[in-house]
């Protein structure tokens, strides 16, 4: 099924992006902390600013969208106030990979209604894997920041695809609301933003 075949293509777009992140580590070992933590959190922001923004605004209602960035806010703060009170390094970790699992959502949902279309674009299709290599660079950025295993990560890449895969099959039979659409990528928006500003630019330059 063609949506088997994307799911296995976003997986593969991660994995290289993690596999640029990885032999930046190696080459650049001394200052990873710093200067990769700063290109992780400038790829994201640029990801926002020039992709999914813009995007966003043109095929979704503001209104939905705001809301979805206030909701996206409210679990920033709760998470990082978690965090604090138990003395854990989790602020960037949750708040980053629910926001790309939430942004995978509808991004899944539109892709499959297209493909009931015969005339589904290639450009389409090379768009979304390009769109998730920074992904796959900032995620495994942050687990090497946070010194995990990448086991863990690779599971958090395979997770991905299958929620990819996940929601395309539903989009490809099943209407959903596109104000529903625009809270998930509101808070998406919201959750990667900040934890791009505050966990990479901001110590970055500090």
């Amino acid at each position: 099924m063609i949506f088997v075949f994307m799911g296995i293509l976003l997986f593969i777009s991660l994995v290289s992006g993690g596999t640029i992140a990885l032999l930046a580590y190696e080459m650049f070992h001394q200052k990873f902390n710093r200067a990769l933590g700063l290109l992780c959190g400038l790829l994201l922001v640029g990801l926002l600013v020039f992709e999914i923004i813009p995007e966003s605004l043109e095929s979704y209602e503001k209104l939905s969208l705001l809301l979805g960035f206030i909701i996206g806010y409210f679990f920033y703060s709760l998470t990082v106030l978690h965090s604090h009170n138990e003395k854990k390094h989790v602020s960037s970790m949750t708040p980053l990979i629910f926001g790309l699992f939430l942004h995978t959502i509808p991004l899944s949902l539109t892709l499959g209604s297209l493909l009931n279309n015969q005339m589904f674009p290639i450009a389409i299709t090379t768009s979304t894997i390009l769109h998730h290599i920074p992904e796959g660079f900032a995620l495994t950025s942050l687990f090497l920041l946070r010194k995990k295993k990448l086991m863990s990560l690779l599971v958090c890449f395979l997770s991905l695809s299958v929620c990819s895969i996940f929601f395309m099959w539903i989009g490809k039979d099943i209407f959903i609301a596109p104000r529903i659409q625009g809270v998930l990528i509101g808070i998406s928006i919201c959750l990667i933003g900040l934890t791009s500003w505050k966990e990479f630019i901001f110590p970055s330059n500090k």
